[in-house]
C-alpha cells in the first residue's frame, strides 16, 4: 500500500514562499541557472535567469562566437520549471508525494543532495526532455522560462516549458518531466 509521506509534514503546517525556495534551492553556482520567480501558483511558473559574460561554457561554445549550449538552456528550464516548481508545489502542500518502495530509487541518487524538511530529505530528478530550440542565447542575454504544469502523480511532475528572451522571442519549447523522492532522514525519526 502506498503511503503519502508528506501526511508525516503536515503538523509543520509548511507554507514556502518563493524567498524560500531560491534561499533553500538545492544546486548552487557555477550551476545554478534561477535568478528570480516572478509568479507561482498551483499550475505554473514564470521565472528567469541572466547568463554572464564568464559562465564557464562561454569560452569553449564557441570561442569568438559565444552562445549558451542547449543542455545548459534545458537546466535552465528544469531547474526553474521543474525544481523550484516542484519545491512551491510540496512545500505549499498542494501536491503531495507517496512512498514508491526503495526498489525504484538507486543508491547513488539516494546519496545526492537533496533539501531537508522535518526529518525528510526530498531529491528532484529529471527524467525525460523533449524541447526544440530556436534562438541562440549569448552572454547577457536574460531569459524567462513559464512552465505549466500538465500533471503531478506517482511523484513525477510533467510540465510544458517555454524559454524565451526579454524581448518575448521564442528561445525553446518542449515538455520536461522529472522524478520527486522523499526518504527519511539519516537523523529523521
Amino acid at each position: 500500500m502506498k503511503k503519502d509521506l508528506l501526511n508525516d509534514l503536515k503538523p509543520l503546517n509548511l507554507a514556502i514562499t518563493t524567498e524560500d525556495v531560491l534561499e533553500h534551492f538545492p544546486i548552487k553556482d557555477p550551476f545554478k541557472f534561477i535568478d528570480t520567480i516572478d509568479e507561482v501558483d498551483a499550475n505554473h511558473i514564470i521565472g528567469s535567469y541572466t547568463f554572464k559574460q564568464d559562465e564557464f561554457f562561454f569560452s569553449g561554445h564557441f570561442p569568438g562566437c559565444p552562445v549558451a549550449p542547449g543542455t545548459i538552456l534545458q537546466e535552465a528550464g528544469a531547474q526553474i520549471g521543474l525544481v523550484a516548481f516542484g519545491m512551491y508545489l510540496l512545500g505549499n502542500q498542494i501536491d503531495t508525494v507517496v512512498d514508491l518502495g526503495e526498489h525504484l530509487t538507486s543508491p547513488e541518487l539516494k546519496k545526492l543532495p537533496g533539501i531537508e524538511v522535518g526529518g525528510y530529505v526530498i531529491h528532484f530528478y529529471l527524467v525525460d526532455s523533449q524541447m526544440r530550440f530556436k534562438k541562440v542565447i549569448q552572454p547577457g542575454d536574460k531569459i524567462i522560462v513559464k512552465s505549466d504544469k500538465v500533471f503531478f502523480k506517482l511523484n513525477k511532475l510533467k510540465c510544458d516549458v517555454i524559454i524565451k528572451t526579454e524581448d518575448g522571442a521564442m528561445v525553446a519549447k518542449g515538455t520536461l518531466s522529472g522524478m520527486i523522492n522523499l526518504q527519511k532522514s539519516e537523523d529523521g525519526e
